[in-house]
This record gives C-alpha cells, structure tokens and sequence, in this order.
C-alpha cells in the first residue's frame, strides 16, 4: 500500500482514534473501580493501608481490587456488566508473613520477592520439607473471586539451592491442570457477562 493512498491514512487515523478512545474508556472503568471498592470495603469496615485495581486478563470489563491490612489481604472481582456492578464478595488472605521471619531481610531472593510484588504477597507452606515455601505476587489476583486450591495467578517457591542459599523459582510454568484453566476460563467468561438485573 503506497504512503499517498487515502485509505492509508484514513487507517492511520483510525488507529490513533481507537486507541485513544480505549485508553480513555479503560481511565474511566479504572476510576470507577476504585470508587466501587473503596464503598465495599468500607460498607464491611474493612481497615486497610493502601489498596489498588487492575483488569482481570484479557479483557477491561472485570477488575480486581486488593487491600492491604495489618495482617491479611482482602480481595474481590467486579463486572462492569453486572446489573449493580459492585464487589459483592471479599475474600481474606491472610499474609502469613511471619513463615518469612527466618530468612535475612536483605536476601538477595526475598528482597526480588518483595521489590517485584511491590510489597504485595503471601506465603504458604510447600511440601512437607517445611524449607521451601510459596510466595505469591497478589498483584494479579486469583483465578476467579475466591481462594481455592492456590489458585493464584503468579506464584513463587522460595528455597534453599545446592549451596544452601535461598533461591526463587515461578511455580506457574509448570503444565497446569487443563480441566482447571477449564473451569477458571468458563467462571470468567460468566462474570464477563455480567449479572442480569431481576425482573
């Protein structure tokens, strides 16, 4: 396509103009967010230190929210398509970030844990060694609105190499359970779809 055709740049105009829009429909459903969560956790007297949302993967229609608390995090899933978009549901997560304390604080593995999750994560025991745990990124949520079977998006193992040192290692590469993605898949699409107001 030569650079003086008019359909050339009536694409190009085109392409900035949606562009554009997008990023201004997805400012709009980032404010809108927020303002829905802050009113749920604050319908629950909830307390928390800083909070924040984002989109759910692959789509701008169903957002997350996490909290940050003293000792837990508190998570939930909304849908713009819902009849009264809202966060209906929080799940508690607690941090357990006392199953850390052993470790040094400027580990080079955990100090990547804590700078890569902005201070956003929890820990679980792993296995039944009781030297590795998991440590997982809540900045990406879960798979779904509720806590079931680790669930989590991004996970991590920490644990001690060859040497005895701490190490870290992204858990989710390993092939997952496909009927799982299945039904995590399925979930999401029906949030996609929203909550049908009742007649």
């Amino acid at each position: 396509m030569e650079r003086t055709q008019p359909i050339r740049q009536y694409l190009t105009w085109a392409g900035i103009l949606w562009s554009c829009g997008y990023l201004g429909f997805t400012y709009w459903h980032k404010q809108r967010a927020n303002t829905l969560f802050e009113q749920a956790l604050q319908a629950r007297e909830i307390r928390y230190d800083r909070y924040m949302t984002g989109p759910s993967i692959l789509n701008n229609v169903v957002w997350y929210g996490m909290a940050e608390g003293d000792t837990a995090y508190y998570y939930g899933l909304s849908s713009f398509n819902d009849c009264r978009p809202g966060f209906d549901k929080i799940s508690t997560l607690p941090k357990n970030h006392h199953l850390l304390n052993h470790i040094p604080a400027d580990d080079r593995a955990y100090h990547f844990l804590r700078w890569f999750s902005d201070g956003y994560y929890d820990v679980l025991p792993f296995g039944r060694s009781g030297d590795t745990l998991q440590v997982n990124d809540l900045r990406f949520g879960l798979q779904g609105d509720t806590l079931v079977d680790k669930n989590y998006v991004f996970p991590f193992l920490l644990f001690k190499d060859e040497q005895g040192k701490w190490d870290v290692y992204q858990h989710n590469r390993s092939p997952q359970d496909p009927e799982k993605f299945k039904r995590f898949a399925g979930d999401l699409w029906l949030k996609i779809k929203g909550e049908p107001c009742l007649k």
